[in-house]
């Protein structure tokens, strides 16, 4: 059984930047999701590593892996039995980088501003 996590950032923009640019502390380190969600009502969701988009049960849908820089995408498939959550497809694909390429960057096409940011990561 694979175990799921959720972490919430503050991430606040300065201009004159028209995208704000996450980088992994590490070129080793991938996410199976992360959502940036403006302060207001708009959210951005993102499925690391899914070519294609899915919707969530709670009719969420995320966009397939865009706004990278670098990494390789991997999906672990149906197979992997994923626990503590109703979307296991979520889970199942990522995008990781090796330790010769550059720092992995997700930027995301946002006006600057203070921004939430969940990233969802599981353990297997």
């Amino acid at each position: 059984t694979t175990t799921t996590t959720t972490s919430t950032t503050t991430l606040t923009t300065i201009p004159p930047p028209a995208t704000t640019t996450l980088a992994a502390t590490t070129p080793l380190i991938a996410t199976t999701a992360a959502t940036p969600a403006a302060l207001g009502d708009a959210v951005l969701r993102i499925d690391c590593g899914a070519t294609v988009p899915y919707t969530d049960t709670q009719g969420n849908v995320w966009a397939a892996d865009e706004y990278f820089n670098t990494g390789n995408a991997n999906n672990i498939g149906p197979t992997d039995i994923i626990g503590n959550t109703t979307d296991p497809v979520l889970y199942q694909s990522h995008r990781w980088g090796a330790p010769e390429d550059p720092d992995m960057q997700y930027s995301f096409p946002v006006p600057p501003g203070q921004y939430s940011v969940v990233l969802h990561f599981c353990e297997t």
